[in-house]
């Protein structure tokens, strides 16, 4: 029952919107300064802007085995909910003097067994990261920017590991990655185009519990982003120069009201989870988006 519940609430917020009313108007206020913050903080003025897609997907059907932290347990469900959330915050500009922007960002991202018996979160990731983005201008190529970033990404999952390399342990369910990247954002027309290379960063062998995460993740992708009035569409390919693993992911949304998109998502390969990124993954998800 409690399952339903959850499914309707989010179904129901996203079809009919959240209103976001001031808390209250604010009225004369002496300070001029303190009543400009007052406004803020009833309006709920939030600094912090979307990153990545942050969604709600309470449908996601994935045609795969999962590792788990106990064999003997119950097998994981097939039909499962994804949840994304992204935000970055602008730190600083044009130190250099090239009218570059530098960020902070953060995504989580849950897989969440709500169909399955006591309802377990079955993995999250997640993503710290810094970058600076570098604008061009007045180029023949429609190159518009170049973003350099450091990053980190894990399941927050302890090592467990009595061997001498923690990678050696079938049984440790660890992953953690530190990476650099380096994208460069294209647009022609109203089709935008993303080329992105990165890189691990070099780590202790002793202390890497999955050294060839790279090789199935991959170290370059090129993404289309395509709007029709209305609609958007993305189509995002990525691949190993070496050793040829990678994955295909293809997005849909449409606006709905308030902020609120209707949002699909399309995945194969390798990479859909740090806890499986080794395992060839099929998944279809459904639900809405809350930025694009």
């Amino acid at each position: 029952m409690k399952k339903i519940v959850f499914v309707v609430l989010i179904m129901s917020f996203s079809l009919f919107g959240l209103e976001t009313n001031s808390k209250f108007d604010i009225g004369p206020v002496e300070n001029n300064e303190s009543r400009e913050y007052m406004i803020n903080w009833s309006d709920g003025a939030f600094e912090l802007k979307p990153h990545k897609v942050n969604y709600v997907m309470p449908l996601s059907y994935v045609d795969a085995r999962f590792k788990k932290e106990d064999p003997n347990a119950y097998q994981y469900k097939s039909i499962e909910t994804e949840m994304q959330v992204s935000l970055k915050l602008n730190i600083g500009s044009n130190l250099l003097g090239l009218n570059e922007r530098y960020f902070l960002a953060y995504t989580h991202r849950s897989l969440f067994q709500l169909y399955a018996h006591s309802s377990p979160f079955r993995e999250t990731n997640y993503n710290p990261e810094g970058f600076a983005v570098f604008p061009v201008t007045g180029n023949k190529e429609n190159l518009k920017s170049i973003t350099l970033a450091l990053a980190h990404m894990s399941n927050g999952r302890p090592e467990n590991s009595n061997y001498k390399y923690i990678s050696d342990d079938p049984d440790n369910l660890s992953r953690s990655v530190n990476y650099t990247y380096l994208n460069f954002a294209f647009q022609h027309d109203s089709l935008i185009t993303d080329l992105k290379f990165w890189t691990a960063l070099p780590e202790n062998k002793k202390e890497n519990n999955n050294p060839d995460i790279m090789s199935y993740y991959g170290d370059a992708s090129l993404k289309f982003t395509y709007f029709l009035n209305k609609h958007m569409f993305t189509l995002m390919g990525r691949t190993s120069l070496t050793h040829g693993h990678g994955a295909v992911e293809s997005t849909y949304s449409y606006p709905l009201r308030n902020g609120v998109f209707a949002y699909a998502k399309i995945f194969s390969g390798y990479g859909d989870s740090m806890i499986d990124y080794n395992n060839y993954v099929n998944r279809f998800s459904l639900g809405f988006a809350f930025s694009r």
